[in-house]
């Protein structure tokens, strides 16, 4: 009987070591795990401000854009009104031209 309580000891001790290198084991690779958490925390912030700054540029790269070509088309439309009050005068003139040719042959 001292022989098989001997042996449960020895088997309870060695159980107890296990346990204890298994609570260990865990407890490195929870520290691991965290540390690789906060890692990637930490590259998520970075990546997360570096991609709201490029947005930021877009957006503001965009507005100037949209100024310039506003400013531009602004210009154009002038251009254009400006250019079509000529041809309509240039027209009024080929008619006044083209009554007093035919007013002239008429006569």
């Amino acid at each position: 009987m001292d022989d098989a309580l001997g042996r449960c000891k020895a088997e309870n001790r060695r159980l107890e070591e296990a346990i204890t290198a298994l609570r260990a084991a865990l407890e490195d690779a929870s520290a691991a795990a965290a540390a690789e958490v906060q890692k990637a925390r930490t590259h998520a912030a970075a990546e997360t401000r570096h991609l709201k700054e490029t947005v930021a540029a877009l957006r503001a790269e965009l507005e100037r854009h949209a100024f310039e070509f506003d400013e531009r088309a602004d210009k154009e439309r002038s251009a254009h009104r400006e250019q079509s009050k000529h041809l309509q005068g240039t027209i009024e003139a080929l008619r006044g031209r083209l009554e007093d040719l035919a007013g002239a042959r008429d006569a």
